[in-house]
């Protein structure tokens, strides 16, 4: 309750031009407004292993799926693999790439509604076949 007068008639002035505005948008505007779900999960994982650090990262904006990832700490690493999968029609677009630290990528495609998807980064260290893997959550994608 608003125990100032003073207040509560600054708060009436305020709300009758706010009400009268909303009140008198044309219905067109507000029947063609369209909400659309944004996609879930998405977002980084980041994994360690002798001396190297890597982070898989995704996301979505508007019609697309963006996956990147980051070298946190490189070791000996040799070399690197930035791969996007699509996980629910399984095909995957891949980026070989060097140890500099920082961001790695992106890698952009079309989004499917109802598509997972996840990004998939390593680093190839030792030159022995050894590996860092690190997997993004998995993004649903709806928009």
């Amino acid at each position: 309750m608003i125990r100032n007068k003073l207040a509560r008639v600054a708060l009436l002035a305020l709300a009758v031009p706010v009400v009268s505005l909303a009140t008198s948008l044309p219905a067109s505007a507000a029947s063609s407004a369209t909400i659309t779900p944004f996609s879930s999960g998405g977002g980084c994982s980041t994994n360690s292993a002798d001396g190297n650090k890597a982070e898989g990262c995704i996301s979505a904006s508007g019609s697309l799926v963006k996956g990147d990832a980051y070298v946190i700490t490189a070791g000996d690493c040799v070399s690197t693999t930035l791969t996007l999968w699509d996980l629910t029609a399984n095909t995957s677009h891949t980026v070989n790439g060097n140890c500099a630290l920082g961001h790695h990528g992106v890698i952009s495609i079309t989004g499917v509604k109802g598509h997972k998807y996840a990004t998939y980064f390593y680093i190839n260290y030792r030159e022995t076949a050894t590996w860092l893997n690190s997997w993004s959550p998995t993004l649903t994608f709806s928009n």
